[in-house]
């Protein structure tokens, strides 16, 4: 499996581009980006074997990777070995139409009308308030809306709410654990309950807690984990078996910057493994990442839908590039915990 993003010989995250209508997000491993003037990125350019120059952009350079690049393509590779699934539908896995909620007095949500399909992501934002959370878990079947249909895999979650549920994985934002049992024991709970096989659920609980780095700490009491630690346990749970649509309420909230990059990739993988994801979050950078569409809630209204490219021309801003410094403080942080991971403690109960 390709990198999600490439990384210059100093350890820097390359970011994603746009072109046309929709984000190139595809993988630059064995590539660069050089920066043109005004610190505009020209274009990617992959680095053949012979090292052929390359007419637009003169000589090849093929830059030592640093140690962030090398962790990264490190854990994409343990990404790699969760292995797919044969997924493919020709209908929208998720159809909402004039969805609608009311709490009483309370119009939380009125006439939201989305589809995502197969390996797509949907980013819902807005303010607190705005009934991201509502909308969500009116797609996962566990509200029942007061207006307007919901679909997964098409069935209507008002007909078969449990079929409906059986095909989700919903991660709320606060995840809700059970204390006193410990990581492991906990997850195969779950993947028992999702019918998932004895030795298929043991195995990807072991491949996950590792790519959580939570293996050591499988076997404590959840009721000992961090905050962040239980986000983590909470994703591995909604994604436990493979669901056909994935729902997640703020999934990094509680997660440190390395951490919530392990999720942006283990959410991608998902992604083109065929999942399509709904995703709720405050974070304009996860939003960026993730999203092939956006919606922009506010008091339970979409006041719009679209993909990056839209949703700029919506607004009416202008296209303007800016010149930043580097390293930035996020860049900082990961190289020195990067050349530091070996000094870090292991609790223990």
């Amino acid at each position: 499996m390709d990198v999600p993003w490439s990384a210059d010989a100093s350890g820097h995250a390359v970011r994603d581009r746009c072109l046309g209508r929709r984000c190139d997000r595809g993988p630059h491993r064995g590539g660069i980006w050089r920066s043109g003037g005004r610190g505009g990125a020209l274009r990617h350019r992959r680095v053949p074997g012979d090292l052929r120059p390359d007419r637009d952009l003169g000589s090849a350079i093929r830059p030592e990777p640093g140690p962030i690049a090398r962790r990264a393509f490190s854990f994409a590779t343990k990404i790699a070995c969760l292995g797919s699934t044969d997924r493919h539908n020709p209908l929208a896995v998720l159809e909402v139409e004039g969805l609608a909620k009311r709490y009483g007095e309370v119009l939380a949500l009125k006439d939201l009308t989305v589809s995502v399909e197969e390996g797509e992501c949907l980013v819902l934002l807005g303010r607190n308030g705005a009934g991201k959370t509502t909308a969500l878990r009116c797609m996962a079947g566990v509200l029942l809306p007061t207006a307007g249909t919901v679909k997964v895999d098409g069935i209507d979650a008002a007909d078969d709410p449990a079929a409906v549920r059986a095909r989700v994985g919903l991660m709320p934002e606060v995840p809700g654990l059970y204390e006193r049992m410990s990581a492991r024991a906990y997850l195969d709970h779950f993947g028992a309950i999702y019918d998932v096989e004895p030795p298929v659920r043991r195995r990807r609980i072991e491949e996950l807690l590792e790519v959580f780095e939570l293996t050591d700490a499988g076997d404590r009491w959840l009721g000992t984990f961090s905050k962040g630690m239980r986000q983590k346990v909470a994703l591995i749970r909604a994604t436990l078996h493979r669901p056909r649509l994935i729902l997640a309420d703020e999934p990094t909230s509680a997660l440190d910057p390395d951490s919530a990059r392990r999720a942006w990739i283990y959410l991608k993988y998902l992604q083109r493994d065929g999942c399509a994801l709904v995703i709720c979050t405050h974070s304009m950078e996860e939003a960026e990442h993730l999203a092939g569409d956006i919606g922009i809630l506010s008091a339970g209204r979409a006041l719009a839908v679209g993909n990056m490219v839209e949703l700029r021309r919506r607004s009416g801003l202008k296209m303007r590039q800016e010149v930043r410094d580097l390293p930035t403080l996020q860049d900082i942080y990961l190289a020195i915990v990067d050349n530091h991971r070996d000094l870090a403690e292991v609790r223990t109960a």
